[in-house]
Parts: structure tokens; C-alpha cells; sequence
């Protein structure tokens, strides 16, 4: 999850753990943006600041950029596990 250039959490176990990764402008954010949601034939611009999309293998994007995102873009992947969980195992893991 990419919340503006120095604000990078990866989630992982349930647990939201911010990164040691920065990115050096704001810019260099929405050009990542692009090469991800443009193959996709989505776009995300002034007219359009927000966008969800999902990428081939089935994870999902979300993308905002200002003004509506007040930080800077924000960028967030979500991963599914290969493996379907069991309801044991939701309960075990809140």
C-alpha cells in the first residue's frame, strides 16, 4: 500500500507493517500507477482520480490521485491466497 512517496505498508499475516521504501517524487508514483492500469485499459487522470481494476492473475488495484487523494497517489494491491481458508481458520486468525 502506497499512501504518497514515503509512506510504503506491506500487509502480510494480517499484520500492516510500514516499508523502508520511499519513492522520490510524487510523479514517479502516478507514472507506476500508469504502467499498471494502462495495459488494463483503465486510466486515471483529473477527470477520473479513482480507479479499480483487477490485474491478470486476480489481484486487485486501487489507485487515487489528487485532488481527492489530499497526501499524494495512493496505490494498493490485494493479493489473494492460493489456498481457500477454512472457517477454523478465520476465527483462529480474527
Amino acid at each position: 500500500m502506497v499512501n504518497g512517496k514515503d509512506n510504503v505498508f506491506v500487509e502480510k499475516g494480517g499484520m500492516l507493517t510500514k516499508s523502508d521504501v520511499t519513492f522520490d517524487s510524487d510523479e514517479q508514483i502516478l507514472r507506476i500507477i500508469d504502467r499498471i492500469i494502462l495495459p488494463l485499459g483503465r486510466r486515471v487522470d483529473a477527470d477520473s482520480p479513482t480507479v479499480d481494476a483487477r490485474l491478470p492473475d486476480g489481484s486487485r488495484v486501487n489507485a487515487v490521485i489528487p485532488p481527492v487523494a489530499i497526501d499524494g497517489p495512493s496505490l494498493t494491491i490485494r493479493k489473494f491466497g492460493k489456498n481457500r481458508m477454512e472457517m477454523a481458520q478465520l476465527i483462529e486468525t480474527g
